[in-house]
């Protein structure tokens, strides 16, 4: 069985995931321009990218390491940033 990462991300400027070759990467993105260069990385090193209108949180869904766990799926979830609330003295901008 080889290598899964499935992957929702909301910040353009996160870093390329660490995977190992073979790893059947897929990666899902805001259609937002802000997204183009790092969708652009992702196919250069192999990524099926998927660009959709919203996306609310960070997924992560992949293999668990080592052979013992080679059937076993680990997911990770986060809010995104932009639609955390803004807990300053101002509104946010809009």
């Amino acid at each position: 069985m080889s290598s899964l990462a499935w992957l929702k991300i909301t910040d353009p400027d996160e870093r390329l995931p660490d995977v190992p070759p073979g790893t059947d990467l897929r990666v899902l993105l805001p259609e937002d321009d802000g997204f183009a260069i790092l969708a652009e990385k992702l196919v250069g090193i192999g990524a099926q990218v998927r660009r959709v209108r919203y996306l609310l949180e960070d997924d992560a869904i992949v293999a668990a390491g080592g052979a013992q766990h080679r059937r076993q799926l680990v997911a990770s979830s986060s809010v995104c940033r932009l639609s955390r609330p803004y807990r300053g003295s101002r509104a946010c901008p809009g």
